[in-house]
């Protein structure tokens, strides 16, 4: 079993930079680097990346309206 155990030790920063990069608007992992940045200590980044999760989770969109065409190519709300 222990050929399968990696001595890679991974970078949990790197990974929410990389998944907050590929998703900017995602209020929750702004959420979970600033847990992160309070774990470390570092406050001041940890503030900003709250204010900034709570400023996207007031302003998420909440209501999704689709629009389906039929037969007679009239737009029909589902």
């Amino acid at each position: 079993m222990t050929k399968y155990k990696t001595q890679e030790k991974v970078d949990h920063l790197s990974a929410l930079d990389k998944a907050i990069e590929d998703n900017p608007y995602s209020s929750q992992l702004y959420k979970k680097r600033a847990d992160y940045y309070a774990m470390i200590n570092e406050m001041w980044l940890s503030k900003l990346d709250y204010s900034q999760s709570e400023f996207l989770k007031k302003n998420e969109i909440t209501n999704v309206v689709i629009v389906g065409y039929g037969s007679t190519n009239q737009p029909k709300a589902l």
